[in-house]
């Protein structure tokens, strides 16, 4: 593993959070339709200049296309992050938002060995695939996918 490598690793943390914040802030949905960083952020209630910032972020990830001063979404973002989208992803990355603090107490938890947070577990059955819950998630066995981790949660925002 190289330098730049280790660096992704360390810095990982800032496209995610850059995701997470478009999600929330509606910046997908709005991008349906191809936009200026000015009319995203009157759209969405935003600063026009930090819009401008957190738009070139997720251009420099590869989800949104950038051509002159126009924003649009590209396939991936369109595909997994826009909600109407079969294989929307965004409950996923909601709950991993929400469990943000409890990652940047960490260190804290292994030189304490307490937990971060309190659990929050709900066992999810074959027969309710769709349950949902704001910050919980856990994996159970039932007898015909004995090895399968089965996690409920989808987000509403």
């Amino acid at each position: 593993m190289d330098f730049s490598a280790v660096a992704r690793l360390a810095g990982g943390f800032a496209e995610a959070r850059a995701i997470q914040a478009a999600l929330e802030l509606g910046v997908f949905e709005v991008l349906r339709t191809a936009s200026t960083a000015a009319q995203l952020a009157g759209s969405l209630a935003c600063d026009p200049r930090a819009m401008e910032l957190l738009l070139n972020a997720l251009v420099s990830t590869g989800l949104l296309n950038k051509t002159g001063s126009v924003y649009s979404l590209s396939e991936a973002s369109s595909t997994y992050l826009v909600k109407n989208s079969p294989k929307y992803l965004g409950g996923m990355i909601a709950f991993d938002a929400s469990l943000w603090d409890a990652w940047g107490r960490l260190a804290e938890s292994v030189r304490t060995g307490k937990p971060a947070r309190a659990p929050e577990l709900l066992i999810c059955t074959r027969t309710s695939p769709r349950k949902r819950s704001v910050s919980s998630a856990r994996w159970t066995r039932s007898s015909a996918h004995a090895a399968t981790p089965r996690y409920c949660f989808n987000i509403s925002i």
